[in-house]
């Protein structure tokens, strides 16, 4: 809940299955939120690089492989099993960069976020002495991410300048940290009958598209699950809490 003060009026947002936390690199989010994942540089740097220099992308795609039989290097779409059998746990995690445009005849308001997501993947295992960086695209499509949408925003943008604006992290044993930058739309059903002393209160909620509760387990990250930029400074609002439901 992302609660918003105008004078003697409040705003309330709640956030429903939707992290924040202090901007951090992919690398350096992993190590503070996900057990057991150590590193000091990555043992690869993936780095962008043109793509009509196929040599580079094979020399990528051939590392890759490294972590994973080769039968299993391709497009991911089907989940990776857990380690008891039961819903693969997803942690999932936005830092706030920004919040505004208020439109009270349009019932919305817009958000720039950092969303953070972490899980395991048994079958990108790898023996390197640390964490692969991946931030080439092609790669990323051909490794299992979680279907996570926004439900009820009216339009959401994936930042691409200058280039897709990700970060994926695979750990020795599999653990995946991915983050990414998103800017939303969001529907929200003002109340203004008691304007200027209305209270309201607003949802983004966060779900798995296709995969239903006891297969994919979403959750908030457990260290300061919820934080935003601390220059945000809107005209006629001051921030005074955000809590994660």
């Amino acid at each position: 809940m992302l609660s918003i003060f105008k004078q003697n009026f409040a705003i309330n947002f709640l956030f429903i299955k939707f992290v924040l936390w202090q901007r951090l690199s992919a690398l350096q989010a992993v190590n503070d939120y996900v057990a057991g994942y150590t590193h000091a540089e990555p043992f690869i740097a993936y780095e962008r690089t043109d793509e009509s220099a196929p040599n580079h992308r094979k020399q990528r795609f051939r590392t890759l492989s490294a972590m994973s039989p080769a039968h299993e290097l391709h497009r991911r779409i089907r989940r990776p099993p857990s380690s008891n059998g039961g819903p693969l746990s997803v942690m999932l995690g936005f830092y706030l960069e920004s919040l505004g445009d208020f439109r009270e005849t349009q019932m919305s308001f817009e958000v720039d976020l950092y969303m953070y997501i972490s899980w395991k993947d048994p079958s990108l295992k790898h023996s390197g002495p640390d964490a692969v960086m991946i931030n080439d695209d092609a790669l990323r499509r051909e490794i299992w991410l979680p279907d996570l949408y926004f439900a009820n925003a009216r339009q959401a943008t994936f930042h691409d300048v200058t280039v897709p604006n990700f970060n994926l992290f695979i750990a020795t044993d599999g653990t995946v940290a991915y983050s990414s930058r998103v800017t939303l739309t969001v529907a929200c059903n003002l109340k203004l009958h008691d304007y200027p002393m209305d209270e309201q209160q607003c949802h983004i909620r966060v779900l798995s598209y296709a995969y239903i509760a006891k297969m994919v387990n979403v959750t908030w990250f457990r260290h300061q699950p919820i934080m935003y930029n601390p220059e945000i400074d809107l005209p006629e609002f001051n921030i005074d809490q955000i809590v994660a439901e």
